[in-house]
């Protein structure tokens, strides 16, 4: 098809009827947007890779558009619907607690008697509270209040109450060789994202690890477990001993989005579910997809929170909607503050530097994908929604590249 009626097809007609309908917009608004709009389309449309990509304005008004209904894989730019979900409802403040409880307060340490309480004669409880962040210093924070007391010994037994999330580890769609290396296995207690270890019984159930884990930081602070480890919780009455928190929902955000930290985006699906009932990936997908299709955005097929699933897809038009309709939400500035700003931080830090500052967007990598969704303001200031998603037929950097153009164009 020649050049000129392949940019009729993509931004003609359809887009100028669009711009139309802009409140308010100047004659040279229209023109600058249609032709930046055009320059997007033409970046895109001679390659041997697969594509799907539109532009959308502030008001929702398409203005290009590329096989922009044509379903593929979204990577990582999945990750906005799943942060965008955990803003909505639990708010940028939030933090997620790991509680130990016990059946009885902990003894105060009588110093100036000399005097000791050495035992404590009931169970103690680990009590998970689906943090994606819990590492070293979280666990000491939470342990230390037992050997501080003085207590040498624990006489009811060590327990993980884990009850928050389900029971399953992974998401279908995953590679094998990913858990343990791209993702740990799930679990309302996570603790270094439960990479620490890569062996078959870790990863099919990390609990048992993970409170070997607590039981010897205990052993090497002096504190003895008499009545074994059990995952579970005890009968009876428990009280709050300790606590501690993560840092707050827009700095998990933040290190979700730049740095695309899959196992992070899996915990805040399952704590979405587990807000609304059911700590599932499968429940928190049901309520990202109310959420987002709230807003006027729509999920796609998908199957996790990360974008890693190999059975995710999603078309531009639904990428735009998502990302748009978020983004323009009483909860858009939060989580549009979080997204990797262009040759600035996390995944755009080395890409689009001739744009500095200028591309807020999530970018997306797994097998023979590359994506970027997000916003870039043009030379004149206004801010124009995009998606692009280029499967097979080029290199990793190549398809990078080929994006990298298109929003170029797109920012005049």
């Amino acid at each position: 098809m020649p050049r000129r009626s392949l940019l009729l097809r993509v931004v003609g007609v359809p887009v100028l009827a669009a711009l139309a309908g802009v409140v308010g917009a100047s004659p040279a608004y229209a023109a600058t947007t249609q032709q930046e709009a055009a320059a997007f389309a033409t970046a895109l449309s001679s390659t041997s890779a697969q594509v799907t990509a539109g532009v959308l304005d502030d008001t929702g008004a398409s203005l290009a558009a590329v096989n922009a209904t044509s379903a593929l894989p979204p990577a990582s730019t999945e990750k906005i619907a799943t942060v965008g979900a955990a803003l909505k409802v639990f708010g940028p403040a939030h933090r997620f607690t790991t509680v130990l409880q016990g059946t009885r307060p902990l003894p105060r340490r009588a110093i100036w008697q000399g005097l000791r309480q050495p035992a404590y004669g009931g169970p103690m409880v680990v009590v998970g509270g689906g943090d994606p962040s819990l590492r070293a210093a979280g666990l000491t924070t939470l342990l230390s209040p037992i050997p501080h007391a003085g207590v040498t010994s624990i006489r009811g037994g060590l327990w993980l109450d884990v009850s928050l999330f389900d029971a399953v580890r992974t998401a279908p769609g995953w590679k094998s060789e990913w858990l343990g290396t791209e993702v740990g296995p799930l679990s309302a207690f996570m603790y270094e994202q439960n990479l620490t270890r890569t062996d078959a019984a870790y990863l099919q159930d990390p609990n048992t690890g993970n409170l070997s884990i607590v039981s010897a930081w205990l052993k090497a602070h002096g504190v003895t477990v008499y009545g074994g480890l059990h995952v579970g919780r005890p009968s009876g009455v428990l009280q709050t001993l300790a606590t501690v928190s993560s840092q707050p929902l827009s700095v998990l955000g933040t290190t979700t989005l730049q740095d695309s930290v899959n196992t992070w985006a899996e915990m805040l699906l399952k704590d979405v579910g587990a807000s609304d009932g059911e700590g599932s990936t499968r429940h928190g997908l049901q309520v990202v997809r109310t959420l987002v299709g709230a807003v006027g955005g729509d999920l796609g097929v998908a199957y996790d929170g990360s974008g890693l699933s190999q059975l995710d897809s999603k078309t531009a038009v639904q990428e735009l909607g998502t990302v748009r309709g978020l983004g323009t939400s009483p909860i858009g500035p939060a989580l549009l503050a979080e997204l990797p700003v262009s040759c600035t931080n996390g995944t755009l830090k080395q890409r689009l530097c001739n744009l500095t500052g200028r591309v807020h967007a999530k970018t997306g990598t797994v097998t023979s994908v590359s994506a970027l969704t997000g916003y870039v303001i043009d030379a004149s200031g206004v801010r124009l929604w995009f998606s692009v998603q280029v499967q097979g037929g080029l290199s990793t950097s190549s398809r990078q590249a080929l994006i990298d153009r298109a929003v170029t164009a797109l920012a005049g």
